[in-house]
């Protein structure tokens, strides 16, 4: 029987440039983030806890969510992840010159096609932007719809 899987990598790419107004730019270390296969999208090792507010993850299916206030992604009502939102580029093109939304409408293709796009992610009710990249999108799945990850 032919498997197949999902596997979900975030690389946050951190800035040092300076605070616009009241925003806060995301400091610090690059950080890399992988949830494996199958692995359990309710444990914390499993979660990318940016905030107390902000935790994304994956289920075996479908798109992100912060499961700090989302149960699962909502595929009939795609606007999350939770207290998100997303922009196509860099922090250093200036968070003035980008276009926030939602995660599926920076990817309309599916996840797969934004394997590599720098992103600005804003967390809105900590008021934090920080660059991001999805290297990693695994995905898949037989006739019996088991065969995802």
């Amino acid at each position: 029987m032919l498997q197949h899987y999902i596997r979900l990598v975030i690389i946050l790419f951190c800035t040092t440039s300076p605070p616009l107004s009241a925003q806060t730019i995301w400091g610090g270390p690059k950080t890399t983030f992988k949830k494996a296969d199958f692995a359990d999208w309710t444990l914390e090792a499993n979660q990318d806890r940016l905030t107390d507010s902000v935790w994304l993850t994956r289920a075996d299916m479908r798109g992100i969510f912060n499961i700090a206030q989302e149960e699962i992604f909502d595929k009939d009502n795609p606007i999350g992840p939770a207290d998100t939102e997303w922009a196509v580029g860099r922090i250093a093109d200036g968070i003035e010159n980008l276009t926030f939304t939602t995660w599926s409408a920076t990817n309309p293709n599916g996840p797969n096609e934004e394997i590599g796009v720098e992103k600005v992610l804003h967390l809105i009710t900590d008021d934090i932007y920080l660059d991001i990249k999805f290297t990693e999108w695994t995905q898949g799945g037989g006739g019996s719809g088991t065969g995802m990850g």
